[in-house]
């Protein structure tokens, strides 16, 4: 039986709890830690299991809420969505600086993901481990560094893709094309935050190439723009009500990331998916260190996907990446 541990107790752990609950079939044991708020888990559990019930359904999953690190021991796979966001007062004095708004929250988290690396070396080390929280890069950057017997991997861009998908889809319905999600081929690669970028060679509609017609190049921009401006939207949305406490950013979309990513390794399922990982030469995208990737989770494994690339590919994740740099370096200078 496969062992899953969420660590966080916030939004995105419980809309998690949520979506496992009410439609996973697969026996498994799922840990849910935090080391303040667990009773908020075991609440939002036994409300669910209510909830359950009026489905006339069962569920056999076993949860267990914790905030004692020895229960994530053994755990094969390891989802770490804790987090404090930046008040929006904060985003703005950073952006006046050059501070990418999901790059300061790096402010608030590192010191929470050095307890999780702490935690997750004493007691389960070799799991595979998802960074969730933002700076997601960057985090998964610094966990990467403090685990080295695990394989770390970041996501971001997986739900980049998919919102990319929902805004070009209704950019072509808004100019008379009637496309469907399901239509729509793409990957959106390089870093999860406003340097991001469509891979231009992998990306079609209705099985044709686009990236070579230059009549869609404006509408496909129109989209990318605003799936760069996603998560800052939601959450300007989010802060403008008054008694909004948790989490401000957008925490439905992301546990379906981890929702998904969890029903691969329970069932088995075959799922392409961008994740923040180190580069392979087979990528040829002439780069070092770590971007969001293609790979493939398949029997509970996870391997690279290499793709081929246009020169604007290359040229788009090599900006990606300086870009990356010069932030890291701001950020330092921010903080001092």
């Amino acid at each position: 039986m496969k062992k899953i541990a969420i660590y966080g107790a916030g939004q995105i752990g419980t809309q998690v709890m949520t979506y496992l609950l009410t439609t996973c079939k697969t026996e498994a044991e799922v840990i849910m830690f935090s080391p303040h708020n667990f009773k908020r888990i075991e609440g939002a559990y036994e409300d669910l299991k209510d909830a359950v019930a009026l489905t006339n359904q069962n569920t056999i999953l076993h949860f267990k809420p914790t905030n004692n690190i020895v229960d994530l021991a053994q755990s094969d796979i390891v989802f770490f969505c804790a987090g404090i966001f930046p008040k929006p007062e904060e985003y703005e004095q950073a952006l006046q600086k050059g501070i990418d708004d999901r790059l300061l929250q790096a402010v608030k988290n590192t010191e929470i993901l050095d307890a999780f690396c702490l935690a997750v070396n004493q007691v389960c080390p070799k799991a595979k481990i998802f960074i969730i929280t933002n700076p997601v890069d960057l985090m998964t950057e610094i966990a990467r560094k403090k685990l080295p017997d695990a394989e770390v991997y970041g996501l971001g861009c997986y739900l980049d893709t998919a919102r990319f998908k929902r805004e070009f889809a209704e950019i072509m319905q808004q100019n008379g094309t009637n496309l469907r999600i399901e239509d729509i081929h793409a990957w959106i690669l390089g870093h999860h935050s406003g340097t991001m970028f469509l891979h231009q060679a992998d990306f079609t509609f209705k099985g044709q190439e686009l990236y070579q017609h230059q009549n869609l190049n404006n509408l496909m921009m129109q989209a990318l723009t605003k799936t760069r401006q996603r998560g800052l939207f939601i959450t300007k949305l989010n802060c403008a009500s008054q008694t909004q406490k948790l989490n401000n950013g957008a925490y439905f979309a992301p546990a379906m990331m981890v929702f998904n990513i969890i029903k691969a390794f329970l069932e088995n399922q075959t799922i392409l998916l961008p994740l923040n990982r180190t580069f392979y030469p087979q990528d040829n995208f002439n780069c070092e260190g770590a971007a969001q990737l293609l790979c493939k989770i398949q029997n509970g494994n996870i391997y690279p996907v290499f793709l081929q690339n246009t020169p604007e590919d290359i040229k788009n994740m090599q900006d990606s990446l300086a870009e990356y740099e010069i932030g890291k370096k701001a950020l330092a200078e921010y903080i001092k």
